[in-house]
């Protein structure tokens, strides 16, 4: 019995030898395995380049990321202090701002953190650009003192508001953001006002989607309103530089007379005020009765330009503003106002609109807010009678429509 357990023992420990060690199994150590971070966008360029001094007074600022990218639903942008978020787009890479600006102005661009994001929704960091427009051209040094001419070498002049009667209420450059600031005009800046006067503003640096606001000087702010109950509160007004007038009638008087002005609104920066008392200006340059009863025949012509702004109008949102009867204060009846107009699409239609946005129409009843273009480049011609001449002196014309590129403006009017 004893050698039957001694072998038992003997055969199980050469079943133990014969086994391989095996190596003890680990954890996996998750500590070292690589993280990978999300990398925000960063700005590889702009234009213009940071610390340039030669940047156009009007134009797009575009700022290029790394990557594609989006905006946020609420962005903090700014140009200036100024902040510009209902204006920026983006497409692709780059961030787009349109701008208007001063001639030698300094420009601080603030992208803040979170406007900017990629597909991933990863925000760009804060980012700031400084640059400076460009400055003004100064006039030549001409030994003879003469400068009056322009580059065709016909003789030109600078026409101010003051030089058609009008008075002006000046005040300090007033910067609107967004509905953020406002410049506020007492009433007895407006004692001598009456009905039938033309009011204008004259503003700068407005961006696309600038909007003006003449509002009353009560709770709530709202806008002006004339005899037949229209608010004056949101205006839509052009790019640039310009003015945005209105002919007064009774009500707006009575208002100005009470409560004064509230000029607001946003993107854009207001100027001055001016008040033409004369009711008709510039009626003074004709020597004959403006009647249908003149015959234009005897009447001799020269061409003057109005405007060669180029302006792609869009029903609404972009038009050529000349809102202001010092515009067509040399035209008498028989002058013709002609409107050059290029890329002009099949279906293509210009309008041409009071101070007022009402349509111009002629003694016959003929309206000119619906002018279908014929081929893609021509002239549209609208011919000045009496009513014309009246609507154009008491409120100067809009430029509307779709479909084309407004070039140039010009006038026939009675020679010097």
């Amino acid at each position: 019995m004893k050698r039957v357990i001694l072998l038992l023992c003997l055969a199980a420990a050469a079943i133990a030898c014969g086994k391989k060690d095996e190596p003890t199994p680990t954890p996996t150590d998750q500590s070292k395995d690589p993280v990978v971070t999300a990398q925000p966008p960063k700005v590889v360029s702009t234009v213009p380049e940071a610390g340039a001094v030669d940047a156009p007074a009007e134009g797009e600022i575009k700022i290029t990321y790394d990557k594609e990218i989006s905006l946020a639903s609420k962005t903090t942008i700014s140009i200036n202090g100024v902040y510009y978020d209902d204006a920026v787009y983006v497409t692709g890479k780059d961030l787009c701002i349109p701008y208007a600006l001063s001639a030698g102005s300094p420009v601080n661009v603030k992208v803040a953190k979170p406007s900017v994001k990629d597909k991933d929704g990863t925000f760009a960091e804060d980012f700031t650009l400084s640059f400076k427009i460009v400055e003004a051209e100064q006039p030549s040094d001409d030994p003879s003192g003469d400068d009056s001419e322009d580059a065709s070498g016909e003789p030109s002049e600078e026409i101010g508001p003051e030089d058609f009667g009008a008075v002006i209420i000046d005040f300090p450059d007033v910067t609107i953001g967004n509905w953020n600031a406002y410049q506020y005009l007492e009433p007895e800046n407006f004692s001598d006002v009456v009905a039938g006067i033309s009011m204008s503003i004259y503003y700068c640096n407005a961006l696309s989607g600038a909007q003006m606001a003449l509002d009353t000087n009560v709770d709530g702010w709202p806008g002006i309103e004339d005899n037949e109950g229209n608010s004056y509160h949101i205006n839509n007004i052009s790019v640039g530089n310009s003015h945005f007038t209105v002919l007064l009638d009774e009500a707006m008087v009575a208002t100005l007379r009470e409560r004064g002005l509230i000029i607001g609104g946003q993107f854009y920066t207001a100027s001055y005020l001016t008040l033409f008392y004369q009711d008709d200006p510039g009626t003074d340059i004709q020597d004959e009765d403006p009647g249908e009863s003149v015959d234009p025949s005897l009447i001799e012509f020269e061409e003057i330009v109005l405007s060669e702004d180029e302006v792609t109008p869009e029903w609404g949102e972009r038009f050529l503003l000349l809102n202001d009867g010092s515009y067509f204060a040399r035209c008498v009846v028989g002058s013709e106002i002609r409107l050059q107009y290029v890329q002009g699409d099949p279906g293509g239609v210009m309008g041409l609109f009071k101070g007022d946005w009402t349509a111009i129409v002629d003694g016959n009843g003929t309206s000119y807010a619906g002018i279908e273009l014929e081929g893609n480049s021509g002239t549209v011609v609208l011919p000045v009678d009496q009513t014309v001449l009246t609507a154009l002196k008491a409120g100067g014309m809009i430029v509307g429509g779709t479909g084309y590129m407004l070039r140039k403006v010009t006038a026939t009017v009675k020679k010097q």
